[in-house]
């Protein structure tokens, strides 16, 4: 039995326990699409504290530098944002500049115009972001799997 386990995995079962079960195979790509009905879900019920950790874990694996992790972000959550009928305004609120400038070409390639300039307009006049949130949330989760990882190795 391989013992090593993507990073991708302890922050994943760190952020998204709902999600994350040990024994399932899944790929970071499914992971991602699992999200995706998981934060229209805590979008339209207001439950900021289970998108803080959804977008912590999604801005976390977008920033990456391994092509696999940054690219399934990208593909398996980002680029489908805004296929449902999701509030604007709301969404663009819980992504950081940074990501936004990153995946603005798929909202542009995958969308019509005039949705992809609703959404470009949105970000350009938001007055609410939740990314000093998401830097929190992640952070958080992040030391506490360091001192889990030195716990075990002591």
């Amino acid at each position: 039995m391989n013992k090593w386990v993507p990073r991708w995995r302890h922050l994943a079962k760190a952020l998204l326990p709902e999600l994350y079960d040990k024994e399932r195979p899944e790929t970071l790509y499914f992971l991602f699409f699992d999200l995706n009905p998981l934060a229209d879900k805590a979008l339209k019920s207001g439950d900021t504290d289970q998108l803080a950790r959804i977008y912590a874990f999604t801005e976390w694996c977008f920033c990456h530098k391994e092509r696999y992790i940054w690219n399934a972000a990208g593909v398996g959550f980002y680029e489908n944002l805004f296929d449902r009928d999701a509030d604007v305004d709301q969404v663009v609120s819980w992504l950081s500049r940074s990501t936004y400038d990153g995946v603005k070409g798929l909202f542009e390639w995958r969308l019509e115009s005039a949705k992809a300039k609703e959404i470009d307009l949105a970000m350009n006049a938001r007055s609410n972001s939740y990314e000093e949130l998401i830097q929190m949330t992640l952070a958080m989760h992040l030391d506490q799997m360091r001192r889990d990882f030195k716990r075990k190795a002591s």
